[in-house]
């Protein structure tokens, strides 16, 4: 291909692409972040939080993944990360594997 074609093919692969609208955030992009924005809300939603304690921890992370929220489940005397992510749910269980508290972060 001669260069002055190869130019024009840039310009025309990169003009395309300029031209997308005012949002540049890909459909993935923004379909991810208003995941993460319901993920937030459903999680700090006491009335389905209070659901969830004397319930089968099994349940409780099905219906986390139901809802596409990130979970993680802990038993007793489990080790837990510090890290604060207000879109994940937090599963305390005790031995019988039942529910105990479920909170975000």
């Amino acid at each position: 291909m001669r260069p002055s074609a190869q130019i024009a093919l840039l310009l025309v692969l990169f003009g395309t692409a300029a031209c997308g609208g005012g949002d540049a955030r890909s459909a993935a992009e923004r379909s991810a972040s208003d995941n993460d924005q319901q993920n937030e809300q459903r999680c700090s939603d006491p009335a389905w939080l209070a659901k969830l304690p004397g319930t089968p921890a099994a349940e409780a992370q099905e219906a986390a993944q139901m809802a596409s929220i990130p979970y993680r489940a802990v038993g007793p005397g489990g080790a837990m990360t510090m890290d604060f992510n207000p879109r994940r749910l937090t599963i305390l269980m005790d031995a019988e594997g039942l529910v105990i508290e479920a909170r975000c972060g």
